[in-house]
């Protein structure tokens, strides 16, 4: 499957039209049922509403044509519009349609933190989009400069109170490799290739285990990498974060069984009262285990 070039912000559809392969505005419909009156609206308050509800279009074997051809000068001077393309369009860009795919709204889990931003390891603080909690189910469009700030200011405070020395000593791992065959920029491009037709707006149990089959497929296939320059070095040294962080979500988007906030799940529709719980994701045996936590 393909992935994204670039991301386009809902409140592109109050400018130029976003259409199925038979010119219906099938999103703004959608929007304007659910009782918001814009894309703007909807890009604060029904962003993992909108991606869930596209995916299933998608599914269903439609597209989704956004008619860059409308767009003229004067629209791109307006604020509203640039920022939702979120990139420069010359006119050679701008003649025809673009196909529009959609990509999973926000990643709601993270580093567990208390009130202070402490983690479970000593000497570490964390804040902002890497923590877990703070946003719930969802986040509205908007809130992650306030997170950081607010969050940053407490775990920072936090972290000057209780001064150095708290951390111990580094644990030493061995580095991965970087002489070996497998390219990483090849690596990343099939991890996120697995990624979004597992792990998108729109899941499935069946989905997520074969998700979690091929990500075991990627490791065997990716255990060294050839890095022929500083980039490439990066670009390797990410990798580990990278599928570990994919498997961390498929085990535990396995485990919630229903749909709730950014989580939808095709085969459980609704949210289910008693799977209303956190779920944590730790290392286990050399592998990663997802439990429920009251």
């Amino acid at each position: 499957p393909a992935f994204p070039v670039w991301m386009v912000g809902l409140t592109a559809i109050d400018y130029i039209p976003l259409t199925d392969g038979r010119g219906r505005e099938f999103l703004k419909e959608a929007i304007l049922s659910w009782g918001l009156s814009s894309g703007r609206e909807a890009n604060y308050f029904a962003r993992d509403r909108c991606a869930s509800f596209m995916a299933r279009h998608e599914k269903e074997g439609e597209k989704a044509f956004l008619h860059l051809e409308k767009l003229t000068d004067d629209m791109l001077k307006l604020s509203d519009i640039r920022v939702s393309l979120m990139v420069d369009l010359p006119p050679e860009r701008r003649a025809e349609p673009a196909e529009v795919s959609p990509i999973q709204h926000y990643f709601t889990g993270g580093v567990p933190i208390d009130g202070f931003g402490r983690t479970g390891l000593p000497g570490l603080y964390a804040c902002g989009e890497v923590t877990a909690g703070v946003d719930g189910a969802s986040r509205m469009g908007g809130n992650a400069l306030t997170n950081i700030v607010v969050f940053g200011m407490i775990a920072g405070k936090a972290a000057a109170e209780e001064g150095p020395g708290t951390a111990g000593e580094p644990e030493r791992t061995e580095g991965p490799l970087f002489r070996g065959k497998a390219s990483p920029g090849e690596a990343a491009k099939k991890l996120r290739a697995v990624v979004q037709e597992g792990l998108g707006p729109c899941r499935s149990g069946e989905g997520i285990r074969r998700c979690l089959e091929s990500l075991n497929e990627w490791k065997a296939e990716n255990r060294s990498f050839r890095a022929d320059s500083p980039m490439e070095l990066l670009h390797a040294l990410e990798m580990k974060g990278m599928v570990l962080a994919a498997e961390a979500v498929a085990r535990a988007a396995l485990l919630r069984e229903e749909s709730r906030g950014v989580h939808f799940r095709e085969d459980f529709p609704v949210e289910r009262e008693e799977e209303r719980s956190s779920i944590l994701v730790r290392l286990k045996n050399e592998g990663l285990a997802a439990s429920r936590q009251d």
